[in-house]
């Protein structure tokens, strides 16, 4: 028992004397704050940016309910292309979060601004992360929440370019944690042979998930 005891009062001062190191020179960190696992935070935030891409010049429907997961629908094509040995060594790179043409986000009616050189290198490895894993990771979730849509984008429920009210119409996956970045994919059609597909890039900050990054996968 007293062994036991003279154990608990080292344990003690150790850790009073490493609390007060922390205070004198400010050798320690508090722990991280956790991202939120709330897919409509992100999903929200990958609208505000689709919102503001005024390309269609018509109604823009918004289907809510999430088509894929992360990645998926990309590491299907990226699967295909990998049976050609000419596209190898690109399709390798990307699996390596590599060679995808990051952009920043829309911003001020201003496109295809370079992103940051620093910040797609932090963005390779969770990007090759999701990629492999080839799912979402997050809590699931079948429909957008109406409230969270812009009142740019039409909520529509099972929307098609049959639809005249739609010029165009936008889905999106459910998206894919890792650390703290992000992604998931947007599809936008315009017609059987018109449209793009992108993947958004987000990261967490005190703000919440913002988006930091745009890569077209596809245009049509």
């Amino acid at each position: 028992m007293m062994g036991s005891s003279r154990a608990s009062i080292r344990q003690s001062r150790a850790g009073h004397v490493l609390a007060a190191f922390c205070l004198v020179f400010s050798g320690c960190s508090a722990p991280a704050t956790k991202p939120t696992t709330d897919p409509n935070e992100i999903v929200e935030a990958a609208l505000q940016v689709v919102s503001a891409d005024h390309i269609f010049g018509g109604p823009v429907c918004f289907d809510p309910l999430l088509r894929g997961a992360g990645l998926e629908k990309f590491g299907d094509t990226l699967r295909l292309a990998r049976e050609e040995p000419s596209l190898r060594p690109i399709v390798d790179r990307i699996y390596a979060g590599q060679a995808i043409d990051w952009v920043a986000p829309v911003s001020d009616g201003k496109f295809f601004t370079p992103l940051d050189e620093a910040l797609k290198r932090r963005l390779a490895g969770p990007f090759a992360a999701v990629l492999a894993r080839q799912h979402s990771n997050m809590p699931p979730v079948q429909r957008v929440r109406s409230d969270f849509i812009p009142d740019s984008l039409l909520y529509q429920l099972g929307a098609t370019l049959a639809d005249p009210n739609c010029a165009a119409v936008v889905t999106i996956s459910a998206p894919s944690i890792e650390g703290d970045f992000a992604f998931l994919e947007v599809e936008q059609r315009c017609g059987p042979t018109c449209g793009v597909g992108s993947i958004l890039a987000f990261q967490h900050n005190a703000s919440g998930w913002v988006v930091v990054g745009w890569a077209e996968t596809w245009v049509s």
